[in-house]
């Protein structure tokens, strides 16, 4: 179903790539686990940014863009994702789009699909039935339940999707309810932010992973922004035992030393390795690293 394309083309933009609609705890409801936010207007209006939304445009969205007539670069403003243990999600999709291309989408969504129209006095929604259909990750190991979609148009700066009636409502008239439980990584000026809640993932949710320090992970966040013509990396890594993220650090360290070893590494590639900077303290691990455009795009003709 179109909804669906819509929803997964983004999403893989998003997690693709690096988003100023900077988003923070107060901005995502308490029941969070993951969130993905995308400022692509700041992409637009910086250097760095624009060589990230040259590559979106290029590998992801084109697509998208062709089945649903706008151009997501000049178009949308932000992309606000985030969801629960449950499977229960919400998306914001918020732009300059033209009463014609708000149109052209709505019908493209609701295109051989079983379409209600409602309104609970918060405004005019859809509710699209589609029974067994699913977004699925790549690893099969998480999904979004999608046998039904909310959907709304009538904000006129947007668009809103979500898995319920209430979490549409909610997304719409910005109720939170409380600060989120997960970790949120700010910057300068940031493109893109993510964030996932690891502790929180039940058996069926978690990734295949065989190492004891990946799964005793808690918290896991990215920020891509800029610094000045420069992109600005940041992750973070909490665990539940300090000595763990200590021991990542130990190993990411011992990695980048080994590149130095090794005459098979790619320049443009260890060009990036050597400006890694690794710090491990109580609270967790973090990741820093700026780029240049330029050094972006030696790697992107790799």
């Amino acid at each position: 179903m179109k909804v669906t394309t819509l929803c997964l083309s983004l999403l893989i933009a998003s997690t693709s790539l690096p988003a100023a609609a900077e988003v923070s705890n107060r901005d995502i409801p308490p029941d969070a686990l993951w969130y993905i936010n995308i400022d692509m207007e700041s992409l637009r209006t910086s250097k760095p940014g624009q060589v990230i939304l040259d590559w979106v445009d290029d590998e992801v969205v084109d697509d998208m863009e062709k089945e649903f007539d706008f151009d997501a670069g000049e178009d949308l403003d932000r992309l606000f994702f985030h969801g629960n243990a449950e499977g229960s999600f919400s998306a914001r999709i918020l732009g300059t789009l033209s009463d014609a291309t708000r149109a052209h989408m709505l019908s493209e969504m609701l295109k051989n699909t079983d379409a209600t129209l409602k309104n609970d006095g918060w405004g005019e929604y859809y509710v699209i039935d589609d029974a067994g259909d699913e977004i699925e990750f790549d690893n099969g190991d998480m999904s979004l339940d999608t046998d039904t979609i909310y959907v709304s148009l009538a904000t006129g700066d947007g668009l809103f999707i979500a898995s319920s009636a209430e979490r549409l409502e909610a997304e719409i008239r910005g109720i939170r309810g409380g600060n989120a439980n997960v970790l949120v990584l700010d910057g300068r000026r940031p493109f893109l932010q993510i964030g996932v809640n690891a502790d929180e993932l039940d058996e069926s949710q978690q990734f295949d992973f065989d190492s004891d320090l990946l799964r005793q992970t808690s918290q896991v966040a990215l920020m891509i922004g800029s610094v000045g013509d420069s992109l600005d990396f940041h992750t973070r890594i909490t665990a539940t035992d300090p000595e763990v993220t200590d021991s990542m650090a130990n190993i990411v360290r011992g990695l980048i030393s080994l590149r130095m070893l090794s005459n098979e590494v790619p320049e443009a590639v260890g060009s990036i390795i050597d400006k890694l900077n690794v710090d491990s303290d109580s609270g967790g691990m973090s990741i820093r690293l700026q780029v240049t455009p330029d050094e972006v795009r030696a790697l992107s003709d790799l």
